[in-house]
């Protein structure tokens, strides 16, 4: 779990689109 909120907190790349609803929640 702590592996994938590391993941989750680096920013999505530019040409990746934004995350989903799901992933917006732990980004913001």
């Amino acid at each position: 779990m702590m592996r994938l909120f590391r993941r989750f907190r680096k920013p999505p790349p530019s040409t990746s689109p934004p995350p989903p609803s799901q992933s917006a929640l732990l980004y913001k």
